[in-house]
């Protein structure tokens, strides 16, 4: 077989398993149905790679994503369990301070990415990590409004490389039919820590109330600080940076896993040589830029339903602070259930379909919560919001893979989107759902939602179909690569 003819077999198995690598002879029902449901067989150095990263750097991801999305959470169960009355809080003053910690995320996202790329994760990670603890310990301290609105600017100024940086980590060691699931089971953190918000603050509540001299809002976030130091040491092993300069101190990964990485690595991404600032030009006159963008500031706005869930609860004035802070979990373990659902079939079936399944969720949420004053209709659409959240990992794993051919521009694009979002987060959160003037139904904060979640429908069909032509060439490029490559050692041999 000639070294051409070599090269076409490996790239249409591209992404795939070698077919013979496991026959259906050799596996049992039970490796038949793992392998349905999971990520199809592959070779066995493969399996161990995965196996290993799953353990360390998945769980350090969501070990972390946890951690930080606790901390939006904590404030907001603080607010209804004493806070608004200790700190004299008005109507307002609960939204300033989201918009604050926003304002300190746009200020550090775009710094953070490229931090990253001269930074070992290993090393930036679990600093941040830190900051993170005293910052927490620092809130449960403070005396006056400022003092929350000062710690609250650091916080989202330290938390901002975290989710895209975990994301970008794991696209340098998982493959596009690895990813979605999995930055999915990431982004599922978040429901399980706001669930474990509400029911840490009912227990600290209860339990901690007035406890040498503090309330029982303080409590929960020196107990929050508490559980994040861990975090960080978890860190220095777990994250492996990246398939060419692998973290020393990962001694999980051997010498066998560090040449598959590499070999997985050089098959779906580029090498980052540092870059040029005729790169950043060339990206800002490219169109996928502003669709990325656009789309992923909408996904910011049209899924920040479910936050205000915990206010509309308190808006009824018949149930107990545990009850205000229990009830509203319940949209979490639905969103979790979903978006983890909806991962696995964007792995399985493709991006595009489940991208439009969640915009479709999204829509009927917004339609359920404009439907007022009807109770049943604003609880059942807050029950199902959260599951439109998994379209944001999804869309990022996508976008990792058009993106595939310069990591830098993969880091700046997704950093500009995430500052993009998270500025635009800002106006909407202080303007479309104002506490005083929209509390606690918040129409025009669902009609603008419904607006951008349509939009989203053509627009991810179109990008779909993008893609799909961009990765045909991408491989036809790679294949003549090869090829030339290939042609140049037989000659000088």
């Amino acid at each position: 077989m000639s070294t051409k003819d070599q090269i076409e077999i490996d790239t249409q198995s591209k992404g795939d398993t070698q077919s013979d690598t496991l026959t259906p002879d050799t596996r049992t029902k039970w490796q038949k149905f793992k392998e349905t449901i999971w990520d199809g067989p592959k070779p066995e150095p493969e399996k161990r790679l995965v196996t290993k990263l799953d353990f360390f750097l998945l769980t350090w991801g969501c070990y972390g994503y946890f951690i930080r999305h606790l901390d939006q959470s904590n404030f907001t169960n603080a607010y209804v369990s004493g806070m608004k009355q200790a700190l004299n809080m008005t109507g307002d003053d609960y939204n300033y301070a989201l918009s604050i910690w926003q304002a300190g995320y746009v200020v550090g996202i775009i710094p953070s990415q490229v931090l990253m790329l001269k930074i070992q994760p290993n090393v930036w990670f679990p600093v941040i990590e830190i900051i993170w603890a005293v910052l927490t310990f620092g809130t449960a301290s403070a005396k006056n409004l400022n003092q929350v609105y000062c710690i609250r600017f650091f916080l989202g100024l330290f938390e901002s490389p975290f989710y895209i940086g975990a994301l970008s980590l794991f696209a340098n060691f998982y493959t596009e039919k690895e990813l979605a699931k999995r930055a999915c089971i990431l982004y599922s953190a978040s429901n399980i820590s706001s669930m474990f918000s509400g029911y840490l603050q009912s227990a600290v509540y209860e339990n901690l109330d007035g406890v040498s001299g503090r309330a029982g809002w303080q409590w929960l976030f020196i107990v929050c600080g508490s559980i994040t130091l861990p975090l960080a040491l978890w860190g220095l092993i777990a994250i492996p940076n990246t398939p060419y300069k692998p973290n020393c101190w990962s001694i999980w990964l051997n010498d066998e896993n560090k040449t598959v990485a590499k070999g997985r690595f050089v098959k779906s991404r580029v090498q980052f040589h540092g870059f040029k600032l005729s790169e950043i030009k060339t990206m800002l006159l490219d169109w996928p830029f502003y669709v990325i963008v656009f789309t992923y500031t909408s996904y910011m706005i049209f899924t920040n339903a479910t936050g205000y869930f915990t206010l509309y609860i308190q808006s009824l004035e018949r149930y107990s602070i545990s009850q205000i802070n229990n009830i509203p979990t319940s949209a979490q373990g639905v969103a979790l259930i979903g978006n983890i659902i909806l991962g696995w079939l964007a792995d399985y079936k493709g991006r595009h379909l489940v991208l439009q399944i969640a915009l479709i969720f999204n829509a009927v949420s917004c339609v359920f919560l404009l439907i007022t004053p009807s109770e049943g209709c604003v609880w059942f659409g807050y029950l199902i919001s959260g599951v439109s959240w998994a379209y944001g990992p999804i869309f990022i794993s996508w976008t990792q893979e058009f993106l595939r051919r310069s990591e830098f521009e993969a880091k700046f694009t997704l950093g500009i989107a995430q500052a993009s979002a998270i500025a635009n987060l800002i106006w909407a959160t202080i303007v479309l759902w104002s506490t005083s003037s929209q509390y606690p139904f918040y129409r025009a904060a669902y009609i603008v939602s419904l607006i951008l979640g349509v939009l989203q429908i053509p627009i991810t069909y179109y990008v779909a179909r993008f893609v799909k032509n961009q990765n045909r060439l991408l491989d036809v490029t790679e294949v003549n690569e090869q090829i030339s490559a290939e042609l140049k050692d037989e000659k000088e041999k």
